[in-house]
């Protein structure tokens, strides 16, 4: 669940960080990219519009053109209309004449040309007189029933006429009349032109395609084309313009409908152009283009989010792997610590600090981040030699105990792995504690933990921490000696009461302490121990022989202790103990005696200790393809405790037992498979794996790739 939420946690910060500024960005692009749109698709309007103007204009401009060239020419305005013939040679070129003009004209516009005197009427290259024109198929008879022919006879002026109102004549929308010539008070003809409906209608679909434009045109107040005559009639499109004059777009809504309605007012003519288009039609490629923006938009906020993702991801997993490096690391620094810890416990007990020297206990107490709160010292002792316990049992013993909490006592657990043994160093905060109680409270404790069957000891209370080794062999002999019992099951030392016991003759429990003292090291201990012994005998009441009687016992307890420490004297220090003039020549020599075995057992043994290491360390590095090696076997093979064979290889190589020989395995297989070509199976069984599978997963979590890709990658 924590993992989740840190994984969400990640993905909303980068989502954030993404689309926030995205989806602002893109919101502006979007609103400035429609409103650009919409105005280049009405000024594309507009545009078209003007330009559907000025081909209108270009029409008109052509009609008046063509009005004014006949005016002005002599065979039409000299031409005697009383006494025209159709017939003769002259017509002929007045047909001619008129058929020029006509196809001039655009598709779209009929011309009618009416020779007043006469009563002619040219249309369609036909000269009719005006009863056989009525009675002819030109003749159009919703023209005629508006009096429109009638007109041709009456204009005097140019003169325009919506036709939109007139029932009957949908193919016609205006007629425009122009007197012949244009400028005389009895004009001689009338020429008519006729705009069809399907002129302004082609025009308009020219310029606005497939967009269902509905194109309106007026010359002032008169209507001249009304395309949008299923929207508006003839008065409200002529208003429609004239409320709304100049150029411009603006919306309307028709029957609920919404409309675009471009308007332009030409400038060579009084005509006002306006064009009505569907909303949703004219904007239709703004939309297109606004639905591909709107498209990219949503790639990019996906991409955003795909973003994000991996970014939270990619996040996620380098914290992890942080997280997981300083779990290691920090692990690792526990480890040492606890080591040094350890080790700085293990010198304590020893009494391998060098006595008195306070800035070297000093340091190795700030190395060992021990500071000790109470001034009494005293070290209580598991010898559990006899018993087979894991490492782990004995990691879980030590971790109870360091959990124990007491106002009275700190304790400070170390196990002393080559001798099978567990040392807990207890500080008093007074000389006189019940020491019953606080054994009870240790043996309750490993009790906890499944640990039983065990030899306990407590030596004597100390006020200095240098004499913590000295309580520590006296813990030992307590043990080795079976001195007296506390209700919970621990041996306590004590020397009284073995004298009394033994007399004074042997002091049995003084030579344990010595025996004990060198063969851990600790001269102290002895030379305070031979002391005692030589004070006890001066104070006896006895005779000077049986004095002397009583020191030759104590010179032949230290013989005997040299040769139980497999340093026997020499026969000269044995006659010049044996020829001591006095009590304090003989203790000089004792002493000296003893110090000479205590380095001489110290120095064994550490050289013991290290030769074991490096034989341990050098068997496996011998053995590691035995596919039958493992811890167990190891510390059987010399004789040593599981748990001390681990700590040498945790100490002297810096990995577990399995750690290092998992190296020494991999080392020899990357150098078979860059050399050889031997099958992966029969290297991997060489090497002490038997399972192929475990193999391939061992070395694939370990260098990252298979067998098979490192052989192919380190033989190219």
């Amino acid at each position: 669940m924590a993992d989740t939420s840190k994984r969400t946690r990640y993905f909303l910060r980068y989502l954030a960080a993404f689309c926030v500024p995205v989806l602002c960005i893109t919101t502006l692009l979007l609103f400035f990219d429609y409103r650009n749109q919409i105005s280049a698709t009405q000024s594309r309007g507009i545009g078209q519009l003007q330009q559907m103007a000025a081909n209108i204009d270009y029409l008109e401009t052509k009609i008046h053109s063509t009005t004014l060239h006949m005016s002005g020419n002599d065979r039409l305005t000299s031409l005697d209309t009383t006494s025209f013939d159709p017939a003769t040679y002259t017509s002929n070129r007045i047909f001619g004449l008129l058929h020029s003009y006509e196809n001039n004209l655009p598709s779209g516009v009929t011309m009618l040309y009416y020779l007043r005197g006469g009563q002619y009427i040219y249309s369609n290259e036909k000269f009719f007189s005006y009863n056989d024109f009525i009675a002819s198929s030109d003749y159009e008879a919703a023209l005629g029933r508006a009096d429109l022919y009638l007109m041709l006879n009456s204009v005097q002026e140019k003169t325009l006429i919506g036709l939109d109102s007139y029932d009957g004549s949908e193919a016609y929308c205006t007629a425009l009349y122009c007197p012949i010539p244009e400028i005389d008070d009895a004009p001689e003809a009338t020429v008519c032109f006729l705009l069809r409906d399907a002129f302004f209608q082609d025009v308009a679909e020219q310029y606005f395609p497939r967009m269902e434009a509905c194109a309106v045109v007026t010359d002032g107040h008169q209507l001249v084309f009304n395309g949008a005559a299923s929207l508006y009639t003839a008065e409200q499109a002529v208003e429609l313009l004239e409320k709304n004059p100049g150029s411009g777009v603006m919306r309307l809504a028709v029957s609920e409908k919404p409309f675009i309605f471009l308007r332009e007012r030409s400038a060579n003519s009084d005509y006002n152009y306006g064009v009505l288009i569907p909303e949703e039609i004219f904007f239709q490629n703004t939309e297109q283009k606004f639905g591909l923006l709107s498209l990219l938009v949503c790639v990019m906020l996906l991409f955003s989010i795909a973003a994000a993702m991996f970014l939270a991801y990619s996040h996620y997993i380098s914290v992890y792997r942080a997280n997981e490096r300083i779990d290691s690391v920090s692990e690792e620094l526990g480890a040492r610590n606890q080591l040094i810890r350890e080790m700085v416990l293990r010198r304590l007990v020893k009494g391998t600090i060098e006595n008195d020297d306070e800035a070297v206990l000093a340091y190795n107490l700030r190395c060992a981040g021990l500071d000790f709160a109470h001034p009494y010292f005293a070290v209580f002792v598991c010898d559990w030699k006899d018993l087979t316990l894991s490492e782990d049992a004995i990691t879980n013993a030590i971790g109870a105990l360091n959990r124990l909490r007491n106002d009275c006592v700190a304790m400070y657990p170390a196990q002393i792995p080559e001798d099978d043994r567990l040392a807990v160093i207890l500080n008093f905060r007074q000389a006189e504690q019940d020491q019953n109680a606080i054994a009870a409270e240790i043996c309750a404790a490993l009790k906890e933990q499944g640990i039983a069957g065990y030899a306990a000891g407590m030596g004597l209370v100390y006020g200095s921490p240098f004499q913590i080794d000295d309580s520590y062999v006296e813990a030992l002999v307590a043990i080795s000696e079976a001195m007296p019992l506390l209700p919970c099951g621990a041996h306590i030392f004590s020397t009284a009461e073995k004298l009394d016991e033994q007399s004074y003759q042997y002091p049995y429990a003084e030579y344990a302490l010595i025996e004990q003292s060198i063969r851990n090291g600790n001269s102290g201990v002895a030379v305070d121990a031979i002391r005692h012994v030589v004070e006890r005998i001066d104070k006896i009441g006895a005779s000077p022989l049986i004095r002397k009687c009583l020191h030759f016992d104590l010179i032949n307890m230290i013989i005997k202790v040299a040769a139980t420490s497999r340093h026997p004297l020499s026969n000269a220090e044995i006659a010049q103990l044996s020829s001591w003039e006095s009590k304090d020549a003989l203790t000089q020599q004792l002493e000296g005696i003893l110090r000479r075995l205590a380095e001489q057992a110290k120095s064994e043994n550490a050289e013991s200790q290290k030769s074991a290491k490096f034989a341990l360390i050098d068997y496996v590095q011998t053995n590691f393809r035995d596919n039958a090696l493992t811890l167990e076997t190891l510390a059987t093979h010399f004789n040593l405790s599981y748990t001390y064979v681990s700590k040498v290889f945790k100490e002297e190589t810096g990995h577990t037992f399995l750690s290092y020989l998992t190296q020494l395995r991999f080392q020899y297989i990357k150098k078979q498979l860059e050399s050889t070509d031997t099958p992966i199976k029969e290297i991997a069984a060489a090497a002490g794996y038997n399972d192929l599978t475990n193999f391939m997963r061992k070395f694939k979590n370990a260098e990252g790739i298979t067998p098979g890709q490192y052989r192919t990658g380190h033989q190219a």
